[in-house]
C-alpha cells in the first residue's frame, strides 16, 4: 500500500516529534511558510525531498515567524523535533 500523499499548501500540524506523510510539491521553487511552536526546547524542521532537502528551522523556545522555504523536486517529507504544539502553514 503506497503512503498517502497530501498537497504542498496543506498545513501540517502536531505536538512534539513527527515525520510528515508523504507529498509532491508544486514545483522546485521558494515559498513563504509561517512556523509557530509553544515548547521551551528545541524545535528543528527539516524538509527532504528526493531532489533535495532544507534545512528550515532550528531555534530554541516558543517561535513565531516567517521563512522560505527552498522545495526541490519531490516526493517530500517534513521532519519535526519539537517539545510543544507546532505548525507549519504555507503564507
Amino acid at each position: 500500500m503506497e503512503p498517502a500523499r497530501v498537497g504542498r499548501c496543506a498545513t501540517v500540524e502536531g505536538t512534539g516529534d513527527t515525520v510528515s506523510d508523504i507529498f509532491d510539491p508544486a514545483g522546485a521553487r521558494p515559498v513563504p511558510y509561517h512556523l509557530t511552536h509553544t515548547g521551551k526546547r528545541n524545535f528543528i524542521v527539516h524538509l527532504y525531498c528526493a531532489g533535495g532537502d532544507d534545512s528550515v528551522a532550528n531555534e530554541i523556545g516558543a517561535v513565531e515567524g516567517d521563512v522560505v522555504v527552498r522545495f526541490d523536486t519531490g516526493p517530500c517529507v517534513w521532519e519535526v523535533q519539537a517539545d510543544g504544539a507546532w505548525t507549519i502553514a504555507p503564507k
